[in-house]
């Protein structure tokens, strides 16, 4: 399968809950869909919350279910979810940098060559401060007429 570079629209969305506070996110986004390697890659540019618009996410499936994001701009990460699994990370931002703990424990890959899902149950763990997270992509190729617009 050659899937490069394909223009397509991703719809985020994500629930926070820390400790019975609810934040919800759904946008829709402009993104690029690619495989390569054997892997699928989402990248978009973040819109949403103020401290990370303006960054460019990267999502990389592999082949084993594992899932990295990665984000560069004015906040930089790198982080890990694999099923079951815990996984340290660092947000590194201008005035200074949090390091942070994923506790995945569900992720569900339905993607091919026209687009699909990936959605994903974790806990986040900052220094004692746990929240549990809901993440769910969707994406598709846009179409001619949505190339146009």
């Amino acid at each position: 399968m050659t899937l490069k570079n394909t223009n397509a629209s991703a719809r985020v969305r994500s629930w926070v809950d820390n400790d019975g506070e609810i934040t919800q996110m759904d946008i829709i986004v402009d993104a690029r869909y690619e495989y390569k390697n054997g892997k699928y890659y989402i990248i978009y540019e973040e819109t949403g919350f103020s401290e990370m618009r303006g960054c460019t996410t990267t999502i990389k499936i592999e082949p084993d279910g594992k899932v990295w994001v990665r984000r560069s701009g004015a906040l930089t990460t790198s982080m890990c979810y694999e099923e079951g699994k815990a996984h340290s990370c660092v947000y590194n931002f201008d005035f200074g940098s949090i390091t942070m703990e994923t506790h995945t424990k569900k992720i569900d890959v339905s993607l091919d060559e026209n687009g699909g899902e990936l959605d994903m149950l974790y806990s986040l763990d900052m220094g004692g401060a746990k929240s549990e997270n809901h993440l769910n992509i969707s994406i598709k190729e846009k179409t001619n007429e949505e190339n146009n617009n």
